[in-house]
């Protein structure tokens, strides 16, 4: 299936909460550079990658960064980026383990009121360090300045 069918297929069929599984379902079907490139560009559109979490580390290639999930724009702001990162990620008690940070605080706070992302249990802003070398995106699309890596070094967490 070329990146096109795949896009078209993806916009059409899925929505936010079978996305991810739809996409990496596709894997098989593409090359992989074209199959980077659709799950980048719908990263942003999926509200439970953390389910999927197995599935990604086993799809996903060892190198770092994973230059075909960013866009030319990202890929420069990642270039940009210190050797360690202080990243943010507001979830409940339970959910420091994700692997979608964010390197603005604000918008880690904002996550746990959204009613998609509404936690079960407290509210929680985890503050976390990332080696650049660890990030496998930077994702600047819907103002987040979301990094996606898999490593991350908890430094504190506080209840919101």
């Amino acid at each position: 299936m070329t990146y096109d069918e795949a896009a078209r297929f993806v916009a059409a069929q899925y929505n936010s909460f079978s996305r991810l599984p739809g996409i990496i379902e596709l894997q098989r079907r593409m090359l992989e550079a074209d199959w980077l490139r659709l799950l980048g560009e719908n990263w942003s559109h999926c509200d439970n990658i953390v389910c999927f979490a197995r599935q990604l580390r086993r799809a996903l290639p060892a190198r770092r960064p994973i230059d075909e999930l960013m866009t030319a724009g990202e890929l420069d702001g990642y270039r940009a980026l210190p050797l360690t990162i202080t990243v943010y990620r507001g979830a409940g008690a339970e959910g420091g383990g994700g692997f979608s940070w964010s390197l603005e605080r604000a918008v880690a706070v904002r996550f746990p009121s959204y009613a998609r992302y509404r936690p079960a249990s407290a509210p929680t802003l985890f503050v976390a360090e990332v080696d650049k070398g660890d990030i496998l995106a930077l994702k600047l699309d819907r103002d987040e300045a979301e990094v996606i890596a898999f490593k991350v070094r908890q430094v504190s967490q506080q209840t919101l």
